[in-house]
């Protein structure tokens, strides 16, 4: 170890046999304040000499730890490059790569990195891992795979950390596909095997990609070597099944999850809630949320925003309130999301804009500044009940406050005015909107497009439609459903059925909706008969009814008369299977004239039927009759298409009230009583069956008839 001549000793200096030379394992800290004084150049260079430092890797890496200029160390390290007897090695190389990336000098350090390559030094398997760490958080990506291979071809083996560098990087710049390429190739390597950092990254990468199977099979894998899931491999899994509809086998794997003796974190515990909430199985996220209190693990704010966001679009206000209440004690923060999601919650809750307005003062009260998800929060719900000019203020106030205009915000806007008939207003408020944004988003456009058509202009919602195309602003399904609404509206079926064939040539996938305006337009121009081959149709295709598609026909039947249009159409009569409905359909109902008019009587003195069924009751006894029976085959078939939530699928549903086997000689206000019974039985039934597809009042209505009319027959009244 070189040293310091000692003071005093001048005399004894220059004897061969001393060592004045020192290494850098103790840099004398005068050589550090010539560097810092003189930078470098010829005066830092004789200060070297008269130090009497040898030049070595160790001098070098610890002049590099410094906190001297980037450009003196930079200097430095090309003059020892230059010295005799000594070369850099991979040490050297890296420590000056470490200082040119905390400066995010990229350039130098890309430069310093090839040179490093081109060297003959040798690099270790470590080496290359930081390396490849280093370039891809400078996101330098295809760089990185470039080293990569230019270093693996030197002879020096990637082992896995390596490889789990550039499969974790690939994965953080979103090319996924590379990956399993990676990984593939990782297994081929002699003795480099993938550990639980490997699986983690490729788990999360395919379900990235929409890979369900792949991630399946790798979970398998792991447990095949012996290797223990991580928590957050759980989650990750569980994540991607809530995202594809897999409720049960996210739950599934949650319990194996619990088995294995791995302990779920509040991220496991946010997915769950997040998945089943998005399923609709409100309680059991709110189980869920209790469970994980019991088992000690703590909350975070954002998991109670989630919570309160389930609990709110659930219409369940009181339980969000509580639950925020609950925050301070579980030691979590309301942030302007919690307050957000209450304010949403009382407006969802159609509670009323006055207890949405106090929480915004509460709101402002803690110091927590409204962002523009608040403002467009607010405006939303203003203009839901009735309060535009609320909304218009908060426009401005948000304007003043120098927050970029929201499109969200003037949506409801523009939509609200819509709705009032304030075309002219809401038109001024659509252009102010394009002048100050440059341009518009298809949802916007497609408000306006909406509402042009309602109002019969027609014209100005077509030009709309082809300015936006001209200003590059590709419509998307909503403003093509907006324009062949208005088309439908004024009778132009055939031009809507045309831009309905536009709209799939471009590339827009129509969805429920479009078929339904199409369906809608069909059955007012064409009647049931059309409207029923094409409600046939579309179970044949990949868009399936729903409850309006069935309303629409089933509206069709019930202000038809099909007196005449039945001896020249009696498919619907003879084969039912055609509307798709069960083969053991009930059949009509064949008692007597007489006693027809009285049960119609009977039924509108009874009920406050409402007036989409009021030509069912009012029709022929003959008409009625027919109509009731492809009334109640239709409503079959939407039985079976509809299928509740998996909450509800334990709940049968009968689509008639059979009469009692052991009835003999009951009276008729005896019958009448039971009939009541039945009806409420038959009607508990529906609401509990329909409860989770918040069918329209006119399906309710048809229902409802449908029920008492059973009901009815079933004991003979």
């Amino acid at each position: 170890m070189f040293k310091l001549p000692r003071p005093g000793n001048d005399g004894m200096g220059s004897t061969s046999n001393q060592n004045y030379k020192r290494t850098g394992r103790a840099l004398d800290e005068r050589f550090l304040r010539i560097l810092k004084i003189f930078k470098w150049g010829s005066d830092a260079e004789k200060a070297l000499e008269v130090l009497m430092l040898r030049v070595d890797h160790r001098l070098v890496r610890e002049v590099l730890k410094t906190d001297v200029e980037i450009s003196t160390k930079m200097q430095f390290f090309r003059w020892a490059s230059k010295k005799k007897h000594f070369e850099h090695d991979a040490t050297t190389y890296m420590a000056l790569i470490r200082c040119l990336n905390e400066e995010q000098l990229f350039g130098e350090m890309w430069r310093t990195i090839q040179e490093m390559v081109r060297s003959p030094c040798i690099i270790t398997p470590m080496e290359l891992s930081e390396i490849i760490r280093i370039l891809g958080r400078a996101k330098m990506v295809n760089k990185a795979c470039s080293i990569f291979y230019q270093i693996k071809a030197r002879k020096c083996v990637p082992n896995s950390h390596a490889y789990n560098g550039m499969i974790i990087m690939l994965m953080q710049e979103g090319h996924y596909d590379k990956v399993h390429e990676l990984y593939n190739e990782m297994c081929n390597e002699y003795n480099c095997f993938p550990d639980t950092v490997t699986y983690n990254a490729l788990i999360v990468a395919f379900c990235k990609l929409g890979r369900e199977d792949s991630a399946s099979r790798l979970l398998e894998e792991m447990r095949e070597n012996k290797l223990q899931p991580t928590t957050k491999i759980y989650t990750t899994l569980m994540e991607m099944y809530f995202k594809f509809g897999k409720v049960e086998k996210a739950l599934n794997l949650f319990q194996d999850m619990q088995d294995r003796c791995c302990v779920p974190n509040v991220f496991t515990y946010t997915e769950l809630i997040k998945g089943l909430g998005k399923a609709g199985r409100i309680e059991e996220a709110y189980d869920i949320f209790r469970q994980m209190q019991r088992e000690g693990c703590v909350s975070d704010t954002v998991l109670i925003n989630n919570l309160m966001n389930i609990l709110g679009k659930a219409g369940r206000l009181e339980d969000v309130i509580k639950l925020f209440g609950e925050m301070e004690s579980l030691q979590c923060v309301p942030n302007v999301v919690s307050y957000n999601t209450v304010i949403k919650a009382h407006f969802d809750s159609k509670t009323g804009a006055l207890q949405a307005s106090s929480w915004l003062e509460k709101m402002k009260e803690k110091g927590i500044a409204l962002s523009a998800f608040t403002y467009s929060i607010l405006i939303d719900g203003f203009c839901k009940t009735n309060r535009v000019e609320k909304a218009l203020m908060l426009l401005e106030e948000m304007d003043e406050k120098g927050f970029p205009p929201c499109p969200a915000a003037y949506c409801s806007l523009i939509d609200a005015l819509g709705k009032a008939k304030r075309y002219e207003a809401a038109s001024e408020l659509f252009q102010e909107l394009k002048e100050n944004c440059g341009s518009s988003t298809s949802r916007v456009y497609a408000v306006m497009i909406k509402h042009f058509g309602k109002c019969g202009r027609l014209k100005e919602a077509t030009n709309l439609f082809e300015e936006m195309k001209q200003l590059g602003c590709v419509p998307d399904v909503y403003a093509y459903n907006a324009l062949m609404s208005g088309m439908v509206r004024i009778g132009m079926v055939d031009e809507a059925q045309s831009l309905l064939r536009t709209m799939q040539e471009q590339g827009c996938v129509p969805d429920i909706n479009s078929l339904n305006i199409i369906l809608n337009g069909v059955a007012k121009s064409g009647g049931p008969i059309r409207a029923m081959e094409m409600l046939s149709n579309m179970k044949q295709s990949n868009i399936k009814p729903d409850a309006v598609s069935y309303n629409t026909v089933l509206g069709a039947l019930s202000r038809y008369d099909f007196s005449t249009a039945l001896e020249q159409h009696d498919f619907a009569l003879e084969s039912p299977s055609s509307l798709g409905g069960r083969a053991d359909a009930p059949p009509a109902a064949s008692p007597s004239t007489s006693m027809e008019q009285s049960n119609a009587r009977a039924l509108a003195r009874s009920l406050a039927i409402p007036p989409s069924i009021g030509p069912l009751i009012a029709s022929s006894p003959s008409s009625r009759n027919e109509n009731i029976v492809l009334v109640e085959r239709v409503f079959s078939t939407a039985l079976g298409d509809l299928e509740p939530r998996p909450a509800r699928s334990s709940l049968s549903f009968p689509t008639t009230v059979s009469a009692p086997v052991d009835v003999v000689d009951e009276d008729e206000g005896s019958a009448r009583k039971r009939c009541e019974e039945r009806r409420y039985e038959f009607n508990s039934s529906i609401v509990h069956w329909c409860e989770s597809k918040l069918w329209p009042e006119e399906t309710w209505a048809i229902v409802e008839y449908i029920g008492v009319r059973a009901s009815y027959n079933s004991v003979g009244l």
